[in-house]
């Protein structure tokens, strides 16, 4: 999945799926919790999986990548 517009800072791409942490610039606006990407990590770890997000490489935005083990 990608994602035009804002880049991570600096050091977000781990810190991005912890409870609780917003890089959002709306100054607090749109009553935003910081769950979402915590949840999904918190799934995509409960199924062995691992759930990525960098910065394009043209600075466009950001991508998210979640991969998951093939079940034998």
């Amino acid at each position: 999945m990608e994602n035009d517009g804002p880049l991570l800072p600096e050091g977000y791409a781990h810190k991005l799926f912890d409870s609780l942490v917003s890089v959002r610039d709306d100054g607090g606006r749109a009553g935003h919790l910081g769950l979402g990407l915590h949840i999904a990590r918190l799934i995509a770890d409960f199924h062995r999986g691992r759930l990525t997000a960098a910065n394009r490489e043209d600075g466009s935005g950001v991508t998210f990548a979640l991969e998951l083990p093939r079940e034998p």
